[in-house]
């Protein structure tokens, strides 16, 4: 009884202490699952795109889905013969490559891509010759048709999806880019060194305004951050013309290396990145509109024998991207298709940090958003290089489908 008494008085005593604890009183705690909202994220995907040649009769374009968190192929997607560019379209969330000898543009989700679940194709004009997709707006693909001055407008928001418009615009249009409002397309045209603007809601030449002249043969464009410049990188006018949207001028006209093909917007350091193939070297310059300081370019040298892969320039060909720079500012990555070599640049001394050997004939180059990969499309090897950042060293080596050759590379923004 004694015992019992004891221990009774032990567990009154357990009790009180526990109860005053530190002076609170005692409370039960509540500690919430909390439940993850919406659908899961899927996989950020590189996407590289290879060719079995442009001869009649050549092997139908393939397409190569990697993982960019782990590094492995998920998916491969049969696309048309002779494919010239693939774009991932963050307004839309499909895979968009353009057929130039079969003159349409195949389709499909970027999500699960599966040669299992065929692309879905949209037929375009005979003669269009198309070379370039671009998106700036929900349920529209545009497609630069070199071959008969228009641009077309594809609608994505149907099905099955279809041509639904097309817009004349300059001789032989070769790229496109749009405003980040969605409300404006900019198309370069090549052969007559003219810019035109298409007002996306008419789906017309912006009502007013006229072809923009630019330097000679523009063959890529890009835009800042926020839509306030456009640039034009003009190959045989060696110059880049900075276009200001708002009043469709160009504003100014910026001398780079010897034929200039390609540019880079470094959305960190607000600075115009372009890879100049006729004089192995790359220009780099600060272009934010809000400075008040004169643009001064930078010519960076590249290592004997680097040249960045050149598009061929009497023909109607897409330029495939030669430079990238980490989301995070600190270097810019050239694919150095004459030395098998990727150089590294220091986006903060404008100075060559290290070269990086890769596959053979690195033709393009993309960047993770996250800035911990570089990718490249290795066309003579026929296979990709994953180069980790954080070491600037391959970490991986993947092969392109049999019998192909990488031509393209893109990205998944989501």
């Amino acid at each position: 009884m004694r015992f019992k008494s004891r221990a009774a008085l032990a567990a009154i005593v357990c009790f009180v202490v526990f109860s005053i604890g530190c002076g609170d009183t005692f409370r039960p705690i509540a500690i919430p699952i909390i439940q993850p909202g919406g659908q899961p994220q899927s996989p950020r995907q590189a996407v590289f795109l290879s060719t079995g040649g442009t001869a009649a009769g050549s092997p139908e374009g393939q397409t190569l889905h990697v993982n960019v968190s782990g590094d492995t192929n998920v998916g491969q997607v049969t696309v048309g013969r002779d494919p010239v560019q693939v774009a991932v379209m963050s307004t839309s969330g499909f895979t968009v490559v353009v057929n130039r000898a079969e003159e349409s543009i195949s389709l499909y989700p970027t999500i699960s891509p599966s040669s299992a679940q065929p692309a879905a194709f949209v037929s375009l004009p005979t003669g269009s010759v198309p070379v370039f997709a671009y998106s700036n707006v929900a349920g529209a693909v545009y497609v630069a048709e070199s071959g008969t001055k228009k641009v077309a407008v594809v609608s994505t928001s149907g099905n099955p999806t279809a041509l639904t418009a097309e817009v004349s615009v300059g001789s032989t249009p070769v790229s496109l880019v749009g405003t980040p409002d969605s409300t404006r397309l900019f198309s370069a045209n090549k052969g007559d060194s003219t810019v035109s603007v298409i007002d996306t809601g008419t789906n017309a030449i912006l009502a007013g305004s006229t072809p923009i002249s630019v330097g000679g043969s523009p063959v890529y464009l890009t835009v800042n951050s926020n839509g306030t410049r456009v640039f034009s990188v003009n190959n045989t006018g060696n110059n880049v013309s900075v276009i200001d949207p708002s009043t469709n001028t160009v504003v100014a006209s910026l001398a780079v290396g010897s034929a200039p093909t390609f540019a880079y917007f470094d959305a960190a350091n607000n600075k115009l990145w372009v890879t100049n193939p006729g004089s192995n070297s790359v220009s780099v310059m600060n272009v934010d509109p809000n400075s008040t300081a004169p643009i001064t370019v930078t010519n960076i040298p590249l290592p004997a024998g680097c040249t960045p892969n050149s598009f061929v320039s009497s023909g109607s060909s897409p330029v495939s991207p030669t430079i990238t720079v980490l989301a995070d500012g600190s270097r810019a990555y050239v694919a150095g298709t004459g030395c098998n070599s990727v150089i590294v640049i220091n986006a903060l001394s404008n100075t060559v940090a290290k070269t990086i050997p890769v596959g053979t004939a690195p033709v393009a180059i993309i960047a993770s958003p996250d800035s911990t990969k570089v990718y490249t499309a290795n066309n003579g090897s026929g296979n990709i290089s994953a180069i980790q950042t954080s070491n600037d060293t391959v970490i991986t080596t993947l092969s392109a489908p049999a019998g192909q050759s990488p031509i393209y590379a893109s990205i998944s923004p989501f």
